[in-house]
C-alpha cells in the first residue's frame, strides 16, 4: 500500500514538473521552438530530465533513471491537458474586426483610427470632428486623393471607407477637408442642370419646374439623360477627341456619327456601376489637355494603370459640373437625397438649448474615450494618434 502511495505522488509530481517545463521553455529565450506559420505554436524541442527531491527539472542528456519510474502515459497526459484549446496560457490571439486608416488634414498633419468594415465616410468624418473639435457644419468630407494619378474626389457619405481603400494603392492616401458644394444640387438645380444639356428639357421647351428636375434624377424609372460635347483623351497618344456624348443610367456613350442617338451610333464608353468620377488636378500641360476643365472616369478595380482612365474634358466650368454632378445622382440616385436629408432632419430635432458648444482648432493628436464620444452608427471606432 506504501508503494503504491510513493508511485502516486511520484506520478502527481512528474504531471506538475511537466507542466512547468512546458510553460518555463515558452517563455525561455534558450529554448529551441520552432513555429508553423498556419497555428503560429512553437513546438518544444526538449532535453530529456530526471526530477529532484522537490521536483525541481534537471535538465540531462543521458536517458531516465530506472529509479524514477513513471507509468507511460503520465508524459502524454502532461501534454494533453497544456493543449492550446485547454489553456487559458496557450489560447491563440483573437484578431480584431477592425482596420487601420490614415487621414491627413490640409496642414499635412495625420491621424491613424481604427474602424470597423462597415462604418462610413459619414461616420469617420463625425470621429474625426469631434475629436479635434471643430465645427461641425455638415461640410467636412474624406476626399480619396491619388497623387501620381493627379486624381481626387470626395467620397460619398454612405461609402465604406475600408471597401475604398483596399481599392487604392500604397501611394494613395484620404484627406479630411471641408466641400461646402456637395449637396448644393439639392438646393439650386437649376444652376446645375443647363437646359441645353438636359434632354427632357429640350423636349418640353424648359418648362419642367426643378423639383421635377430632380425627381427624375432620383426617380429609377425613369430614363434621364445629359447630352453635350466632351473632349475625350485618345489612349496611348496625347491628342483629344471632340465627341458627342450622352450620359444615361447604363452608362457614358458617345456617337461615332456627329450627334445621332441611334442605339447602331452609340458606342460604350464607361458603365457607371463599377466606376467613379474624379477631378483631374494637374493641370492642362500635363496632358496637353484643349482646356482646364478636366475630368475623369476610374474603374473601381484600377489602382496605378492609367491606360483604363477615361480622359475627358469639357469647354466650360458649368458644363463639367453638370456631367459630373449627373454622374453621381444616375449612379446612386435616393442614396444621395438620403444622406443630404440626415444632417437637416437631425438640426431639427435639436432645440435652440441642446446644440453642443464646439471650437475650431486645427488636429493634434487626442486619446480616445467612447464614454465622451457622441452617437455614432458604430462604436467600435477609435482613434489612435
Amino acid at each position: 500500500m506504501e508503494s503504491a502511495r510513493t508511485l502516486h505522488r511520484q506520478d502527481l509530481a512528474y504531471s506538475w514538473a511537466m507542466g512547468t517545463f512546458i510553460l518555463h521553455s515558452l517563455l525561455s529565450p534558450s529554448c529551441a521552438c520552432t513555429y508553423y506559420q498556419d497555428t503560429a505554436m512553437p513546438v518544444v524541442t526538449r532535453p530529456t530530465f530526471s526530477l529532484g527531491r522537490l521536483g525541481t527539472l534537471s535538465p540531462r542528456t543521458s536517458k531516465l533513471k530506472a529509479s524514477a519510474a513513471r507509468p507511460a502515459s503520465a508524459e502524454h497526459l502532461a501534454l494533453q491537458a497544456l493543449r492550446p484549446g485547454r489553456s487559458p496560457v496557450l489560447q491563440p490571439i483573437q484578431t480584431s474586426d477592425n482596420h487601420i486608416v490614415k487621414v491627413w488634414s490640409e496642414d499635412g498633419a495625420g491621424k491613424v483610427v481604427e474602424i470597423p468594415a462597415d462604418m462610413t465616410a459619414r461616420d469617420v468624418c463625425q470621429l474625426l470632428v469631434y475629436k479635434s473639435h471643430c465645427l461641425d457644419d455638415n461640410a467636412w468630407t474624406l476626399v480619396e486623393h491619388h497623387p501620381i494619378l493627379g486624381l481626387e474626389r470626395c467620397l460619398e457619405d454612405h461609402e465604406l471607407v475600408v471597401q475604398v481603400q483596399a481599392s487604392m494603392s500604397s501611394d494613395s492616401k484620404f484627406l479630411f477637408r471641408k466641400n461646402y458644394a456637395k449637396y448644393e444640387f439639392f438646393r439650386n438645380p437649376l444652376n446645375f442642370f443647363p437646359e441645353q444639356m438636359v434632354a427632357w428639357c429640350q423636349e418640353s421647351d424648359g418648362s419642367i419646374p426643378q423639383s421635377q428636375l430632380l425627381q427624375n434624377f432620383l426617380n429609377s424609372s425613369s430614363c434621364p439623360e445629359i447630352q453635350g460635347y466632351l473632349y475625350m483623351k485618345e489612349p496611348g497618344r496625347k491628342s483629344w477627341k471632340k465627341l458627342y456624348m450622352f450620359l444615361r443610367r447604363s452608362g457614358l456613350y458617345y456617337s461615332t456619327k456627329g450627334t445621332s442617338k441611334e442605339p447602331r451610333h452609340l458606342q460604350l464608353l464607361s458603365d457607371l456601376e463599377d466606376s467613379n468620377i474624379f477631378t483631374i488636378i494637374t493641370g492642362r500641360k500635363l496632358h496637353n489637355a484643349p482646356t482646364d476643365y478636366q475630368f475623369c472616369i476610374k474603374p473601381s478595380k484600377v489602382r496605378s494603370d492609367c491606360k483604363e482612365l477615361k480622359m475627358l474634358c469639357a469647354e466650360d466650368e458649368q458644363s463639367r459640373t453638370c456631367w459630373m454632378t449627373a454622374f453621381r445622382l444616375l449612379k446612386y440616385g435616393i442614396v444621395l437625397y438620403q444622406s443630404y436629408n440626415i444632417p437637416q432632419q437631425r438640426k431639427s430635432n435639436l432645440s435652440p438649448f441642446s446644440a453642443p458648444v464646439v471650437r475650431i482648432c486645427s488636429l493634434t493628436s487626442l486619446s480616445y474615450s467612447p464614454a465622451l464620444m457622441p452617437p455614432l452608427s458604430h462604436d467600435q471606432s477609435r482613434l489612435i494618434h
